[in-house]
């Protein structure tokens, strides 16, 4: 059918002025030939108006079908389906997981119900996105590999009960601690060998009681003690001396 609106003409008068007249708000005034088309393609129209005739071109195109709302609708819910189906119930909750499967069924019902409605079937489409936008990633396994950040993993270096600490007691011993090994220039240990009496710290028979050996000079291979031993005999010979010599003054 032909739709005028937003038509106008120019009109060419003998004296060649012009006048521009459009459709709308005169509406009236103009007639046209054919109003209707029964094909597509190039129809040539004949407009009247005030006694004058003219001709002008319209291009005729079949008319796009209308879509029908209950296969637009099922044709999404297919797809819904299609792209929604086939996830692992191990990976989410039960309670989401139970939702989920639910819905799923409901849409697959709806699907295959051939009477069902376009509403029907797009709120089985809206249920079960709804269902897949629920779903709940599921705890992890206590069984599976540990996290190596989470307790009762490997163990703490610095933590009790792990490799000892060199430094802590009941750890290797410390060489300077009681109870240890025996530091050999401490009492109650074992004697070195310079420790034990040699041949000449062994009294002679010259040292012996009663043998005539040097009365008071107690046995020894230190040179020193002698040294010390023999000059403080001298200091006393000479404070005798020194009395002596006073009574002879006198």
């Amino acid at each position: 059918e032909l739709q005028p609106s937003g038509l106008e003409l120019t009109l060419t008068y003998s004296d060649d002025s012009t006048k521009t007249v459009a459709y709308v708000g005169a509406a009236d005034e103009f007639a046209f030939s054919p109003t209707a088309f029964s094909a597509a393609g190039a129809i040539e129209v004949t407009v009247t108006y005030a006694g004058m005739t003219t001709t002008f071109e319209v291009t005729v195109s079949e008319p796009k079908p209308t879509p029908d709302p209950v296969e637009e609708a099922r044709k999404n819910l297919q797809e819904v389906i299609e792209n929604n189906n086939g996830l692992a119930e191990d990976d989410y909750t039960a309670e989401s997981w139970a939702a989920y499967a639910e819905a799923l069924a409901n849409a697959q019902a709806a699907l295959d119900d051939e009477g069902a409605t376009a509403d029907e079937l797009n709120t089985a489409a809206d249920e079960l996105l709804a269902a897949v936008a629920g779903l709940k990633d599921a705890e992890p396994d206590p069984g599976t590999d540990p996290d190596p950040d989470e307790p009762g993993t490997d163990p703490d270096p610095d933590e009790p009960g792990t490799d000892p600490d060199p430094d802590e007691p009941g750890t290797d011993p410390d060489p300077d601690e009681p109870g240890t090994d025996p530091d050999p220039d401490e009492p109650g240990t074992d004697p070195g060998d310079d420790q034990k009496p040699s041949d000449d710290q062994k009294p002679s028979d010259d040292q012996k009681p009663g043998t005539g050996g040097s009365a008071g000079v107690p046995a020894t291979s230190d040179p020193s003690y002698g040294v010390a031993l023999l000059a403080s005999m001298g200091a006393a010979l000479s404070g005798v001396g020194a009395v002596l010599v006073t009574r002879r003054r006198q």
